[in-house]
């Protein structure tokens, strides 16, 4: 297992998603792939209805009393998402999650097989950002989604406190960030610190809402729909203003054990180019938070992601954390069993 207190030592960084049956297959695929190397914070591989992210509570609103359905879709493809607004004399005001029951669903298999390692291994809880819940809700619709913000603010701060008062310092919560990644990249140059300013101000809310020492990770993301992204970057700029933001706005008393950052994008592997990277340079990682980097693809070989590793690890002045751009659970089997093989091969 990787000790979080010796930062020369790499670990496999799983961000959620794996093909698996259930939670013990899950941690099970994720020890034997990891070898030495596997992380101090192990999900649950999110399986069944978890595997495509917040397909499924996005699907669920249909029969949400102040919501009507005004664009129906398939999950085919980022055009083909349903889309919602509130009832005409309705107001939006709770929304109900489902990240306890799933919890409750895992946490006895999580206890067992760390109580068989014999390990201090910690529980990680993937938990989508209000933004991205409400963002794509209604339809990538800005206006609309910000406006409707408060209750998916308040139903993951909910959650979060209901799974801290069981789990405590055994879990550390995963904000899982996609759209104002994506939406970051898409804008002009010039405004991109405001913006990512504010939207490190509303993702922080539900940190600074939590109970206090709660223990978080942040996953930054360029989408996984269907294992394809959402983003073209020309460079790591957008990752790092809205890292470096997060980490200014960052609660005191409140605990970041790491931030995961992507490099590959879903079916498409990471640039060889160093100028990609050089960004990175520009990184205030905050001392003891581990930094994962996700540009292991299949597509690439050993030496080839040797080199990005080593390229990043030299810009941010650290020994990273490796693994893929996002969760596995888009992937077959056999390519996520690939892509855990060749993550632990970078990791030594």
């Amino acid at each position: 297992m990787s000790d979080s207190s010796d930062p020369r030592h790499r670990a496999v960084h799983f961000v959620g998603t794996v093909p698996a049956p259930d939670a013990q297959a899950a941690f099970e695929t994720f020890a034997a792939g990891a070898g030495d190397h596997l992380p101090v914070w192990i999900p649950d591989g999110e399986t069944g209805d978890r595997q495509d992210w917040i397909k499924r509570i996005v699907d669920g609103l249909r029969s949400h009393p102040d919501l009507q359905l005004v664009r129906d879709g398939d999950w085919s493809d980022y055009e083909s998402t349903p889309s919602f607004e509130v009832k005409s004399g309705h107001k939006l005001t709770n929304i109900e999650l489902d990240y306890t029951s799933y919890f409750n669903e895992s946490w006895p298999a999580f206890l067992e097989f760390r109580s068989a390692a014999g390990s201090d291994h910690i529980f990680q809880v993937g938990i989508p950002s209000q933004l991205d819940l409400a963002l794509v809700a209604f339809g990538f619709k800005a206006a609309k989604g910000l406006r409707n913000l408060a209750p998916f603010r308040d139903a993951t701060v909910r959650e979060i406190t209901k799974i801290q008062a069981i789990g405590g310092d055994d879990v550390v919560f995963q904000i899982e960030i996609p759209i104002p990644v994506i939406l970051l990249t898409k804008v002009p140059a010039p405004a991109q610190a405001i913006v990512a300013k504010r939207l490190a101000s509303e993702i922080v809310k539900v940190v600074r809402r939590s109970p206090g020492g709660t223990r978080f990770g942040i996953h930054l993301c360029y989408g996984d729909m269907n294992n394809e992204s959402m983003a073209d970057p020309s460079d790591s700029s957008a990752l790092v203003l809205l890292a470096n933001a997060i980490f200014a706005a960052w609660p005191k008393g409140q605990r970041l054990d790491f931030v995961h950052a992507p490099f590959a994008r879903g079916s498409i592997a990471p640039t060889l180019d160093p100028v990609f990277y050089e960004p990175l340079a520009r990184l205030r990682l905050p001392e003891g938070v581990r930094f994962a980097g996700g540009f292991v693809h299949e597509d690439l070989s050993v030496d080839q992601l040797r080199f990005i590793r080593d390229r990043i690890e030299g810009l941010i002045g650290a020994t990273i954390d490796v693994g893929s751009a996002c969760g596995l659970g888009r992937r077959d089997r056999e390519r996520a069993l690939k892509n855990i093989e060749l993550s632990r091969e970078v990791a030594e």
